[in-house]
């Protein structure tokens, strides 16, 4: 049996979320960004958009780039958070400067979506080194809508998770 890596071991989403709820508290940039995961898609537990954002910010805060682009789908549709383009622009900026693939498709829908004014603002501070996309304020939190906003990330992202 090859413990280390899980070999020979049965699967256990809920002992996962545990763990990863450990190494996430401790600041572990992957447990925070698998633990968003798994909150965003109802694996091991229900599907809890706020909780997902608690992760996603967390793990986005340490430059993680697909907590970034995570981050960018939950701003983007208000999922758990209050619904709002130019930080859902900031982050999907940041997450493909980091790397992540997925996000420069996004970027092009949003920019459809946002008033001129509201992009350059976006791209001014999407250029700043003060980090927008994953800094908590108080009024963003709201209760999560649940499925018809899970569906319309689904959407969004379905076309563009083969990239």
């Amino acid at each position: 049996m090859d413990v280390p890596k899980g070999v020979g071991l049965s699967k256990d989403l809920s002992e996962a979320i545990r763990y990863y709820k450990l190494a996430a508290s401790q600041g572990h940039e992957i447990a925070q960004l698998n633990l968003g995961l798994m909150f965003f898609y109802g694996h091991g537990t229900h599907q809890d958009n706020t909780e997902s954002l608690k992760w996603f910010r967390a793990a986005a805060a340490q430059v993680n780039p697909r907590a970034q682009y995570y981050l960018a789908l939950l701003y983007h549709d208000g999922a758990g958070v209050r619904r709002d383009l130019m930080r859902a622009y900031i982050c999907l900026s940041q997450a493909a400067s980091n790397g992540e693939a997925r996000a420069f498709a996004l970027l092009e829908t949003i920019e459809i979506e946002m008033e001129e004014t509201t992009l350059i603002q976006a791209r001014k501070l999407g250029k700043s080194s003060i980090d927008y996309c994953s800094t908590f304020y108080p009024f963003d939190v709201m209760e999560a809508k649940g499925a018809p906003i899970f569906n319309r990330i689904s959407e969004l992202t379905k076309s563009y998770s083969s990239v």
